[in-house]
This record gives structure tokens, C-alpha cells and sequence, in this order.
């Protein structure tokens, strides 16, 4: 008899904390979902924030591989990019090709600034029109494809929005070019593609 009273206190405790439980939270059938603490970290709430500038391709994935036809292996176009989300006090793109896994360290493939924050997309084998185009690591002005000696390397797009037109000459590279955007970057991009 003792032993059964024991279980109806046992079984009469864990119906009442089963009921607390139950109660006390939010009924899940009820249609509505608590409102969430802001400060209670987790997912932030992203609906009010403006879209990034994005730079992308249609012929490789972010992180996918440079098509042949866009290497030193093939006919060296540039490949056709997709600008996205520019913002809108943007007054001019500058757009910079680099390799930071080249034997002699950062390597410059293609260096251009002046691109028109109108520009949605750049064709294949083009260049912006009334963009300049600078210096790359080998002293040319115009684009070098990808030509990794050994081994697979990354190869980095860098679009920047800038809230000027910038007035340098053909003579100028990509570390100088980088020099004359400080303080005017609006918003920065990047695209990976590899080659090997």
C-alpha cells in the first residue's frame, strides 16, 4: 500500500511539471510565435538591410574554375562579368584581376578604373566603354589570362564602387591605383576563380 501511494506522488508530481512545462511556453497550436529578444543574438534580421554589390559570371561559379578559353591555355578573352547591386552614389567602377599565389608573390592580370556605375554586364573579350586601363604586373595594358607555372592557383576579381572618377594616367598599377581609391570606396566585391 505504501509502495503505491509512493508512485501516485511520483506520477502526480510529473503530471503537475508536465502541465508547467506545457503552459508555460508558447501554445504551438495556437498560431502565434513569441517575439524574439533582438539582443538574444542568433539569426539577425536581414529584411531592412539594402542588397550588397555583388560581382559575378556566367561561365564559372564563385570559387569554380577559369574556362579555358580565358587562360594563356586558350585565346586569353576576359571573361564575361555581371556587376549587381552597385550603389547608388557610386560615380565610377575600378575593377582589379590578382593573383596572390604567383611565385614572385601578388601578380596583376588586369587593372581598370573609370568603368560606368551604370555597367550591368561586361562582354567577353572587352573592355568598359570609357574605362582606362593600367598597368598589370608584366607591364602591359591590357589583360593577361591566368598562366600559373605549377600547382592551382586563386585568382581574385575586385570590384570597388567609388564615389569619384579618378584622374590617373595609363602609367599608373594596381598598388597605385589601390593608393588613389582610399577614402572613395563605397563598396567592394570580390569573385574567386581557380586555374592550374
Amino acid at each position: 500500500m505504501r509502495k503505491l501511494s509512493i508512485a501516485f506522488i511520483i506520477f502526480g508530481s510529473l503530471a503537475v511539471i508536465a502541465c508547467l512545462m506545457y503552459f508555460g511556453r508558447a501554445n504551438p497550436f495556437a498560431g502565434e510565435v513569441p517575439a524574439k529578444d533582438p539582443s538574444a543574438g542568433g539569426e539577425a534580421d536581414i529584411s531592412n538591410q539594402k542588397n550588397m554589390m555583388r560581382i559575378t559570371s556566367n561561365l564559372f561559379r564563385n570559387n569554380g574554375y577559369f574556362p579555358i578559353d580565358c587562360t594563356c591555355d586558350g585565346k586569353e578573352f576576359t571573361p564575361p562579368l555581371e556587376f549587381h547591386d552597385v550603389p547608388d552614389g557610386a560615380k565610377s567602377l575600378a575593377l582589379i584581376l590578382r593573383d596572390p599565389d604567383a611565385p614572385s608573390g601578388q601578380f596583376y592580370h588586369w587593372v581598370v578604373w573609370n568603368i560606368d556605375p551604370g555597367t550591368k554586364t561586361l562582354d567577353a573579350d572587352s573592355v568598359p566603354k570609357g574605362a582606362t586601363q593600367g598597368l598589370t604586373s608584366d607591364m602591359t595594358n591590357f589583360y593577361i589570362g591566368p598562366c600559373p607555372p605549377s600547382g592551382t592557383h586563386n585568382y581574385y576579381f575586385d570590384l570597388y564602387a567609388l564615389d569619384t572618377v579618378l584622374t590617373l594616367p595609363e602609367a599608373t598599377n594596381a598598388p597605385q591605383l589601390k593608393a588613389a581609391m582610399q577614402g572613395h570606396i563605397l563598396e567592394q566585391a570580390e569573385l574567386t576563380a581557380k586555374y592550374r
